[in-house]
């Protein structure tokens, strides 16, 4: 099963996924932590070259669609770790996946969905929703790429944008799966309880390494997909 947990910088995906894990691990429940981008794979040397010389300012737009690339590069050199370790019968929590890439790539205004064709999709998205005046209040921010204030602003609009793309528009259809909304601004036990809750139904509703297909749904007492 394949779960990827989504949000801002500083939203606490880093953190929620390292609390699924030791909660699922207490239960006898494998599971492993991927984060994006991966620096386990051979793209990620190009990537960290990249990335200690951009300026979102200054950037050309072939400089940004080259490093748009290489993430999406990066993500397709994970799929064979992330069906084996399925295979094994381990959840695999991947922080920060292809909704990430998405939004990123809005925020550079580089339209690369073609990119995205060669990844599986989740079973289950876990987006963590905090405000971006919330989230930048929170120990560390500014020291990570490309977190700004005025960035962090724009990359939440730009997550939003993709959330709503993902669920509609028909050239991200093989992306679609559920997604269910966490508040992040709840304490960490309130945001883990409902993460895992979340998780649980839709693990015991499908087979462990069941992919999730292009119309998948749950029903609204299951997974709350929007929020009111």
């Amino acid at each position: 099963m394949l779960i990827s947990i989504e949000g801002v910088d500083k939203a606490g995906k880093t953190t929620l996924c390292q609390r699924l894990r030791d909660a699922y691990e207490r239960e006898g429940v494998r599971c492993h932590i991927l984060h994006g981008p991966c620096r386990d794979v051979s793209t990620w040397e190009h990537i960290a070259e990249l990335m200690q010389s951009f300026s979102a300012e200054t950037a050309s737009r072939s400089e940004k669609r080259n490093l748009h690339e290489f993430f999406g590069a990066n993500r397709e050199q994970t799929m064979s770790e992330v069906e084996e370790r399925i295979e094994e019968g381990c959840i695999v929590l991947y922080d920060r996946y292809v909704i990430s890439g998405i939004a990123y790539e809005r925020l550079d205004e580089i339209d690369s969905a073609a990119s995205h064709t060669a990844v599986r999709a989740p079973d289950l998205t876990l987006f963590l929703r905090v405000p971006p005046e919330t989230a930048q209040l929170r120990a560390g921010f500014g020291s990570g790429f490309r977190e700004t204030k005025k960035e962090h602003a724009k990359a939440a609009e730009c997550f939003e944008e993709t959330l709503t793309s993902i669920r509609t528009e028909e050239r991200f259809r093989h992306l679609r799966h559920p997604i269910h909304e966490l508040d992040a601004s709840e304490t960490p036990d309130t945001v883990l309880e409902e993460a895992k809750e979340a998780i649980d139904r839709v693990r015991l509703k499908e087979p462990m390494g069941a992919p999730a297909t292009p119309d998948a749904r749950v029903e609204d007492e299951e997974i709350d997909t929007q929020r009111q």
